[in-house]
């Protein structure tokens, strides 16, 4: 869900689609200088280094931190909100949010050994058409930069799970 509301938010706003674009890839190079400097501190990061040091006024608040996420410290109920779809996240957020603190923790979904294991199926097929939709709106937005996706196919796709019946 989250996912799709980011892609959204890059693409919901022609003027600010480029800059959106450019913050979104900057704040990987921040989280990922981050991450090796702790995981491989011997590691030649002098590449990543100066991607960061090109590019931190993207993603660096005025006392030097970095932003929480690469759209800003704001929830993503904001950029939701900014994208002209918060009303199918306040939906989903709901229906999302119930399934996951309406259960006992350890109900859904348990350790066995190193897998995790599946206990209870009754939230399987809302969660699988949701991902469903959020999945071709990820795919709708991509396809309008890159054309991979016949548009009929995609339209095809869409009033499929419209019309999926539980």
């Amino acid at each position: 869900m989250e996912i799709a509301f980011q892609v959204l938010y890059l693409s919901c706003n022609d003027t600010e689609r480029e800059k959106r674009g450019k913050l979104y890839i900057a704040y990987f190079w921040a989280r990922d200088l981050e991450l090796i400097k702790k995981d491989a501190p011997n590691a030649d990061i002098s590449g990543l280094q100066h991607q960061f040091d090109a590019h931190k006024h993207l993603f660096t608040k005025k006392n030097g931190k970095v932003f929480k996420n690469w759209w800003g410290d704001v929830s993503i109920g904001s950029i939701a909100r900014e994208s002209a779809a918060e009303e199918t996240y306040l939906a989903d957020y709901k229906v999302f949010s119930q399934m996951a603190h309406a259960t006992p923790q350890g109900m859904l979904v348990g350790l066995k050994g190193t897998h995790l294991e599946i206990l209870d199926t009754q939230h399987v097929s809302t969660i699988l058409v949701s991902g469903t939709r959020y999945v071709l709106t990820v795919a709708a937005q991509w396809n309008l930069e890159f054309k991979i996706i016949p548009e009929v196919d995609l339209h095809a796709a869409f009033d499929e799970m419209r019309e999926f019946k539980f």
